[in-house]
């Protein structure tokens, strides 16, 4: 029987997005971090990432799964600067971007969005 995209697979992959992110927030809050930018920067070691490659991908619309990739891939690249400019002691600039009305923020919640409309029907 062929595996199908389900909502409740969608609703774990955007849980293990919020959970990574909240390990990068604290970490942009205590200036430490286990691990670095150069990590952070790679879209393929996070759960999410390894779930969008191997599960999502074959069941996805191509033109859907890039949408999904390069909201991934925007969110990584900016994450990982902003927790380059924490490492150096920059915390306060890169708190800004993960606060509420954030840039880093606002990119999690697009991919947020685009996941929560891969269950939606007409998807």
């Amino acid at each position: 029987m062929p595996v199908t995209l389900n909502e409740e697979m969608v609703e774990t992959s955007i849980q293990a997005h919020a959970e990574w992110f909240d390990r990068l927030k604290d970490a942009i809050a205590t200036g430490r971090s286990s691990f670095t930018p150069e990590q952070v920067r790679q879209v393929t070691e996070c759960e999410f990432g390894k779930w969008m490659y191997a599960e999502l991908k074959p069941l996805c619309d191509e033109r859907i799964f890039g949408e999904i990739r390069d909201a991934h891939a925007a969110f990584h690249r900016k994450a990982s600067d902003f927790l380059f400019l924490a490492l150096q002691g920059t915390r306060a600039r890169a708190a800004a971007e993960v606060a509420v009305s954030g840039e880093l923020t606002r990119l999690s919640e697009n991919l947020c969005r685009l996941l929560k409309g891969l269950t939606l029907p007409g998807r």
